[in-house]
């Protein structure tokens, strides 16, 4: 009789991390955390031209960018040290739906007042890239829903000491 394993995160109210294997660490420390924040950061490409279509095994770390497995949220963490010659490094998000087979800038909607007489906000259709940069010596967290999106990958050039941690989950 065999033991059935998961091997997909499932959508889960606890963030999993998107650059590990959802159990690494637990069999082999007792505070799996430690191993996270060593090993779980994801790769950055410098260009959108560097994220793979095809998804296929690439020379360039990050190109095929990391699963989110359906769940509903991203949660990042951005952390910057005060290392290298940089005090804040610029990070664009890119999504990945396996129906287009393309990658594409994530982007979030952004409110505007209807008008000055009415200062209630609603969404005309302007959307803003999602562009997150980083603070200099510090570490900041965001979370944004992923709506669908099979796959993330994170572009940016330049950033020295700059550490993006990736967790999905579905609350």
């Amino acid at each position: 009789m065999s033991i059935h394993r998961y091997t997909s995160r499932g959508r889960t109210r606890q963030p999993k991390n998107l650059a590990m294997n959802h159990s690494t660490g637990s069999n082999l420390q007792p505070n799996p955390q430690v191993l996270f924040k060593a090993l779980g950061g994801v790769d950055l490409v410098a260009s959108a031209g560097n994220l793979d279509n095809l998804l296929t095994s690439s020379a360039t770390a990050g190109a095929a960018g990391y699963k989110t497995e359906n769940q509903k949220y991203l949660h990042l963490a951005l952390s910057q040290s005060s290392a290298g010659s940089f005090t804040t490094s610029t990070v664009t998000l890119y999504g990945y739906n396996r129906q287009f087979g393309v990658w594409g800038k994530m982007k979030y909607p952004v409110a505007f007042p209807t008008s000055s007489a009415n200062p209630d906000f609603t969404f005309m259709n302007h959307y803003a890239d999602l562009t997150l940069t980083s603070e200099a010596a510090t570490t900041f967290y965001i979370t944004i829903p992923l709506n669908g999106t099979d796959r993330v990958g994170f572009v940016g050039a330049n950033n020295a000491g700059l550490t993006v941690f990736a967790a999905g989950s579905c609350e």
